[in-house]
């Protein structure tokens, strides 16, 4: 048990010593997120069957499973995909989505950034 206080002392005195340089902490005023962390507000995770107000609308996803589907730029792809529901009260519009498909709800439109077994990951597109 004595060791213990000894060990202390020495630790106490090489962090204290007289020839170490002073910690001067940065200035956390001016340090801005990662462009990662700012998106993430963006992102949107939609779980399976699960109904949600997305762009003042309903939206549920259903149906998730590997199959054809269109992505933004017009060409097929085959992978894991969703029917996504958008409602306003009306009459739904269903839509079949994967990784890279493009989407408009409401007044919004959303780019389909991920696709698993229980969700679709939506992020708000740039105007």
């Amino acid at each position: 048990m004595t060791a213990t206080p000894a060990l202390l002392s020495i630790l106490f005195a090489a962090e204290y010593r007289g020839d170490a340089r002073l910690h001067n902490p940065p200035n956390l005023s001016r340090i801005t997120m990662p462009p990662s962390a700012q998106s993430a507000a963006e992102v949107e995770r939609l779980s399976k069957n699960a109904p949600a107000e997305l762009s003042d609308r309903r939206v549920v996803v259903f149906n998730i499973w590997k199959r054809e589907y269109t992505r933004a730029d017009g060409s097929q792809a085959s992978g894991p995909a969703a029917v996504l529901s958008v409602s306003d009260g009306a009459e739904p519009v269903e839509t079949v989505v994967g990784d890279g498909s493009r989407v408009t709800i409401g007044a919004d439109t959303y780019d389909v950034i991920g696709v698993t077994d229980d969700e679709v990951v939506l992020r708000r597109a740039n105007p």
